[in-house]
């Protein structure tokens, strides 16, 4: 075997150990989640939406209906976070790790339309003239957990919470509330905490930063190489970045609902209460929720037609 082959079979082994040393830390993340009894942004959302639903999840920790509709949109999110993570949201995209990332969470037919995806944001990174201090910034709380995307600074030391949001479209009516989201909100409660951590300056903290890209939904042509099906793609993609200043974020009692929630589950959890069921989840996003059957005695698909009259 040459020196080539045998510094390619390394270079490879070298970025399949690291694909995998990320697949295991998400693995025990998992777990650590599911043993942890703090609240997260995801699972207020979710409790709020439907106890029922939380509870099936959170504490019967029931395994998704057999028929349970498999969807591509969190693992391309999970793919596209993880690459902007690897690289600190760097222009550059390592086309090794990448390749190995999409095998491993079985993507492979997705490649081009998240490489476009990859391809615009950067281009968004670039004219905010931001860097990337860290990645995945651990809330450290009695009863509130989560993890934020990036703490991002400009060259005046002015910096920023960034959250990163993959969509099948932007939602305008979103946008236009940002200063009263959840998440956001209860992300810039943690600054003190990232001041001392990372070495920031108080007075310099300039708010938070919501981020999302689109997903394409072109198809490939069969005269169009891969490139010129990814041009196409990063064309129809939009990906953007909004600002909300601390001033206009309405911080006034969230960290109290959060505590209420959070006390919410803990009796959920004891046996206190016994979660409402309020069928509000049942189709979120258009699709059977992943616990059907726990609600409606059967699985989705198995479940009886009613008659319809359709013209």
């Amino acid at each position: 075997m040459s020196e080539k082959v045998k510094a390619v079979s390394r270079k490879e082994a070298a970025i399949s150990k690291q694909v995998n040393q990320r697949l295991k830390e998400e693995a025990e993340f998992k777990k650590k989640r599911e043993n942890d009894l703090r609240l997260s942004n995801s699972s207020a959302a979710m409790l709020q939406t439907c106890q029922q639903k939380w509870f099936h999840y959170k504490v019967n920790k029931y395994k998704p209906d057999s028929d349970s509709l498999r969807s591509d949109a969190l693992e391309i999110g999970t793919v596209f976070h993880a690459m902007l993570e690897y690289t600190m949201h760097s222009p550059t995209i390592p086309k090794d790790y990448f390749v190995e990332l999409l095998q491993k969470y079985q993507l492979s037919h997705k490649k081009a339309q998240i490489h476009a995806m990859l391809l615009k944001y950067l281009l968004l990174h670039k004219k905010s003239g931001l860097e990337c201090i860290h990645c995945e910034y651990e809330i450290v709380h009695p009863f509130a957990s989560g993890y934020i995307d990036a703490v991002m600074v400009d060259p005046k030391g002015l910096w920023y919470i960034v959250d990163l949001k993959t969509a099948a479209r932007l939602s305008e009516t979103l946008l236009k509330r940002l200063h009263n989201d959840y998440q956001l909100t209860l992300y810039s409660l943690f600054k003190s905490e990232m001041v001392k951590d990372l070495k920031l300056n108080k007075d310099k903290f300039r708010g938070v930063r919501y981020r999302s890209t689109t997903k394409p939904t072109l198809i490939r042509r069969s005269t169009e190489t891969y490139v010129e099906y990814v041009k196409r793609c990063v064309k129809q993609i939009r990906s953007i970045d909004v600002l909300v200043p601390p001033k206009e974020l309405n911080r006034k009692g969230i960290m109290e609902t959060h505590k209420r929630l959070y006390d919410l589950s803990q009796k959920l959890r004891s046996g206190a209460l016994t979660p409402l069921k309020n069928f509000k989840a049942c189709d979120d996003y258009f699709r059977p929720c992943d616990y059907w059957s726990r609600c409606h005695g059967s699985n989705f698909t198995e479940s009886p037609e009613l008659r319809m009259l359709e013209v």
